[in-house]
């Protein structure tokens, strides 16, 4: 194996003296070998200047499964004596074949006589109908030779509780005095802070707490709660706010950890100095990489990016705060290679309903790992409370308890459930996938809905419900899968009772005389990989009127809508580069270049007539 290259080190002493002294981490780096994700944990609060280095096993990274048989060599040598980490290094042997982990952190904690690291074990989504406590359970168990019942009580009480919250990642302290364990919950809301912290127990203010994590959500992209467990004691009062916002400065929470006292500007601006990309120009060049671009020269140069990956606030017991920054880097290329098309995009004239099963055979897993249960790319009034935002669709559409209502294109009835439990509606779901469907009732069952939520699998140009059986059709990001809108809204209109609403929430296209030839290229690849028919407002407008609606209008959506959480989904949330989720993989294709996007968010509503006399 080629010797480690000084690579970390390089990285190290482009920290800024202002944020920490590196030089306690020279005989750590020296021995490590040259795993290039990872990143150091600089304080900015208090008068301490360690610096704390950090490194990052991700799943998919063919570059750091042939070092670590070098990292777990490293770990015996850089432990203390008298421990020995067997237990770590079992894991590290064979975690890519025996668990569902999709990353491990190990931050290296310096011990006397040597370093012990603490790991923190990723996670991925859990499928709505599954609960994450038993693989927790598992992995923990074989490092710390323990089952840890409170654990897994807690994380079973979290999802009972706030289904949209994710336990992303549990922290062993393995280098700590005491050990414990750390617990990161994400995709927070304002409105979920509190009732994550009472499903957990967690003992401190919820008030202050509520209003500190608050503050921070306004001005990050992202944050992750993080809760400290004792074994015997439970859920400790400290708590803390790792907060993610866009690569480029300025970076708005490290601004506030300003306002906030808890950073000055001298240390935030050298925190804010850290982001870049790297060439061989720049540092002495990893010869993995070297390897790697010359096994695949039409891949494109390989680069290391740094960035600032969060920054994060704590409160201990006694209310006091502090402010730490973590400063990211990873390896990655000048550019991604081109997405692959799938199935449903490449067959010329196969018909739409063929396209949208291929479609929903491949992604419909991925959808329920990265998604949940509601499959849609826009949420209205929230930015992440999937739950909230199909409340504000409900509104829009102006559903009212004790409605009949139709969703056409349910997928598993997430949305479906959310208008019984939340408007009070009488729903019917209507999916062309028949395992969406099973799956989808027993999501049902398990929450106590069977009898206002009834799922069913069919073609939504043949509904199976009689004449004037539904007070409102619904359409939620699922009204282009046809040939024919017409052929389907008319299928629609038979069903309704007269007066009845349907409205459609959904994409549409900007008029094709408007759009350049990079906009229509956008549109026919939009379609292709959505198994879509995207039409403008004016078309889906005329399309309703010749099926027999009257009081039709449209609007576009634009400014009121997010695709915050859909962007999340298909990007990995660790660092500021973009790195492909499994639905990513299958989704991802290149956005709109400049000006208004082709493709937008809009709505459409119309109203059957009551027969004239």
């Amino acid at each position: 194996m080629t010797p480690p290259i000084e690579v970390l080190p390089a990285l190290a002493h482009r920290i800024s003296p202002v944020l920490g002294d590196v030089g306690g981490l020279g005989a750590l780096m020296r021995a490590l070998p040259p795993i290039l994700t990872g990143g150091f944990e600089c304080r900015l609060s208090g008068a301490s200047r360690q610096v704390d280095l950090q490194l990052c096993l991700l799943r998919e990274d063919r570059l750091a499964a042939r070092l670590e048989p070098a990292l777990r060599a490293a770990l015996h040598q850089l432990a203390p004596p008298g421990a020995t980490p067997d237990r770590l290094d079992g894991l590290l042997a064979d975690w890519r074949t025996t668990t569902p982990l999709v990353e491990i952190w190990l931050e290296f904690d310096p011990v006397p006589g040597g370093f012990l690291p603490s790991v923190f074990l990723g996670f991925p989504p859990t499928r709505p109908d599954e609960d994450p406590a038993s693989a927790m359970g598992d992995v923990a168990a074989r490092l710390t030779g323990r089952q840890p019942d409170r654990l897994m009580r807690l994380v079973t009480a979290l999802r009972a509780a706030v289904p949209g919250a994710f336990p992303s990642h549990l922290g062993l302290m393995l280098g700590r005095p005491g050990g414990g364990m750390r617990l990161n919950i994400k995709r927070l809301q304002g409105d979920m802070i509190v009732p994550t912290l009472e499903a957990i127990g967690w003992p401190g203010d919820l008030t202050e707490a509520a209003m500190l994590g608050r503050a921070l959500l306004a001005v990050s992209d992202r944050m992750t709660l993080t809760v400290d467990l004792d074994p015997e004691r439970g859920v400790l009062p400290a708590i803390g706010f790792e907060c993610a916002a866009g690569p480029r400065p300025p970076h708005p929470p490290l601004a506030l950890t300003t306002v906030l006292g808890l950073a000055d500007v001298e240390r935030r601006s050298a925190a804010e100095a850290w982001p870049c990309r790297l060439s061989p120009d720049d540092i002495p060049w990893p010869a993995e990489l070297i390897r790697a671009d010359l096994l695949a020269p039409d891949a494109g140069q390989s680069v290391l990016t740094l960035g600032i990956s969060h920054i994060k606030v704590t409160r201990d017991a006694g209310g006091q705060m502090a402010a730490k920054a973590y400063l990211w880097f990873g390896h990655g290329r000048e550019g991604l290679p081109p997405r692959v098309s799938s199935d449903w995009e490449t067959p010329d004239g196969l018909p739409i309903l063929e396209r949208t099963r291929r479609y929903f055979r491949q992604m419909t897993t991925a959808y329920l790992h990265h998604l949940g249960t509601t499959f849609r790319a826009y949420q209205l009034g929230s930015d992440g409370d999937v739950r909230r935002s199909n409340l504000a669709w409900a509104q829009r559409a102006g559903l009212v308890p004790g409605m009949r209502v139709l969703d056409a294109g349910c997928g598993v009835g997430g949305p479906a459930m959310d208008l019984a439990r939340d408007i009070g509606a009488e729903v019917w779901g209507l999916t062309l996938m028949p395992d969406q469907a099973a799956l989808g009732r027993r999501l049902v069952m398990r929450a106590g809905l069977s009898d206002r939520v009834r799922l069913v699998a069919g073609d939504y140009h043949h509904p199976p419900w009689p004449d004037g059986f539904f007070d409102a059709v619904v359409f939620f990001e699922s009204s282009n899968h046809t040939d024919d809108p017409a052929a389907l809204f008319r299928a629609m209109h038979r069903i309704l009772r007269p007066g009845g609403i349907l409205y459609i929430s959904d994409c549409f296209t900007r008029p094709a005389e408007t759009l350049d030839a990079g906009g229509r290229a956008f549109v026919d690849r939009f379609d292709r990989v959505n198994a879509d028919r995207t039409r403008t407002l004016s078309q889906t407008a005329a399309a309703l009127r010749q099926a027999g609606f009257e009081g039709v209008s449209t609007a576009d959506l634009t400014g009121m809508v997010s695709t915050r959480r859909w962007t999340r989904a298909y990007v990995h949330e660790a660092g500021p580069v973009p790195v492909t989720t499994g639905l990513g993989g299958l989704y991802l294709f290149p956005d709109h270049a400049a000006g208004p996007s082709p493709v937008f968010c809009g709505e459409a509503r119309a109203v059957k007539p009551h027969a004239r006399s």
